[in-house]
């Protein structure tokens, strides 16, 4: 019992070993179950007839029925029931039976699979054929002799009074895959029992089965294998995203920045935008202070240069239909004479009135206008005098 614990313990971790050379996609708990029933024959190999009979005085049949699952592609489990008869043949007469001992049973059986084409070789999930190790640990219930021996046993003391036994298995299985839900199976096992379980008289007991089978595999199944990635290449490339993952945060941050940047050039614009709406808005206001048209001696048309401020009064009475001007023009009293200057300022005032009605279309309804000739002096510099000031009103 103790060879099978150590043998058992060093396949899995040998199992273990390869098994990390390989990656399993996650599978559910309901994936990879099965359903196997098995017929064959069972052989007895401590019998008391050393060969002197034929082998059908120590084989007969053997029926089975088995569901497990396969956790991964290397290790499955199983439980199995089987039951029908052991033989025993004796070649003394000490027991007065000259035909084979036969003896009914049925046992339990929990197994522990392996697949050693994918423990020890290369994994693959899609061969036609594997081959299963199997170590399994079971009960035996003993149904009785058939051929009227009890009471020869039980005075002997061959059966020791119990008829529960422990079973010991050692199996080799071949799996024939006919298709993903089918497999055929050949199975050899050892089966070791108490000797007194067919009143032996050799130091150990057991029992061979050779069984073929079919197998039935619920949905969903197989396993699917992923790339294979080594522990140093993960930690690399753990340290890649790490880093990757700062510089994505700097460059957050600094959007945040910018966005925060963005917000305040936003909020100034629409400051500037409103002074500008302001500054529109009280345009005719501002237009109120007098604009001034100046001229050289004895000239009455409006200089390229002062042609501008004509063109903003335009804009402005197109803009403030309600708003009107009144043109005052005036002459410095120390050139020609007062009805020369009078004349200076008639055709100063006609002059604007025309660009202002002919140039920019304004109803000269809105516009009035006074000669005041030199009669009448706004500034102490005479020079200054000779001017047109547009009033709006």
């Amino acid at each position: 019992m103790k060879k099978i614990l150590v043998a058992l313990s060093a396949l899995f971790v040998m199992t273990m070993a390869n098994a990390q050379e390989y990656a399993v996609k996650q599978s559910k708990f309901k994936d990879n179950w099965f359903l196997e029933a098995k017929v064959g024959a069972s052989m007895f190999l401590a019998s008391d007839w050393n060969f002197d009979s034929a082998l059908k005085d120590v084989t007969s049949p053997y029926v089975g029925l088995a569901f497990g699952k396969y956790f991964n592609p290397v290790i499955g489990a199983r439980v199995e029931v089987g039951a029908w008869q052991l033989k025993n043949k004796f070649n003394s007469n000490s027991c007065n039976i000259d035909d084979p001992l036969k003896a009914n049973f049925i046992q339990t059986n929990f197994d522990l699979m392996f697949n050693l084409m994918n423990a020890f070789g290369k994994v693959k999930v899609d061969r036609k054929f594997d081959l299963y190790g199997i170590l399994g640990i079971g009960y035996m219930r003993h149904l009785g002799f058939v051929n009227g021996v009890e009471d020869y046993a039980l005075a002997s003391d061959k059966l020791g009074g119990s008829k529960n036994f422990v079973n010991t298995k050692l199996a080799l299985q071949g799996q024939f895959h006919v298709t993903k839900a089918v497999d055929v199976n050949l199975e050899v096992s050892g089966n070791f029992i108490d000797n007194s379980f067919m009143l032996s008289n050799r130091k150990f007991a057991g029992y061979v089965n050779a069984m073929a089978g079919v197998a039935y595999k619920f949905k969903k199944r197989g396993f699917e294998l992923g790339e294979v990635v080594e522990s140093g290449l993960v930690a690399s490339l753990n340290d890649e995203i790490n880093k990757q993952r700062s510089v994505i945060d700097g460059n957050e941050r600094e959007i945040s920045d910018l966005k925060n940047q963005l917000k305040d050039y936003r909020n100034e614009n629409a400051a500037l935008n409103q002074k500008l709406a302001e500054s529109e808005k009280n345009k005719a206001s501002e237009l109120k202070n007098e604009v001034v048209i100046t001229y050289r001696i004895g000239k009455t048309d409006v200089s390229k240069e002062q042609l501008v401020s004509l063109y903003n009064v335009a804009q402005m009475l197109k803009e403030n239909p309600e708003t009107n001007v009144d043109i005052k023009a005036y002459a410095d009293a120390k050139t020609g004479s007062a009805k020369r200057n009078k004349y200076l300022t008639e055709k100063r005032a006609e002059t604007i009135v025309k660009i202002l009605t002919e140039n920019y279309g304004i109803d000269s309804n809105r516009i009035t206008s006074t000669a005041y000739g030199s009669d009448s002096q706004i500034y102490d510099n005479n020079d200054w005098n000779r001017i047109a000031v547009i009033v709006v009103k």
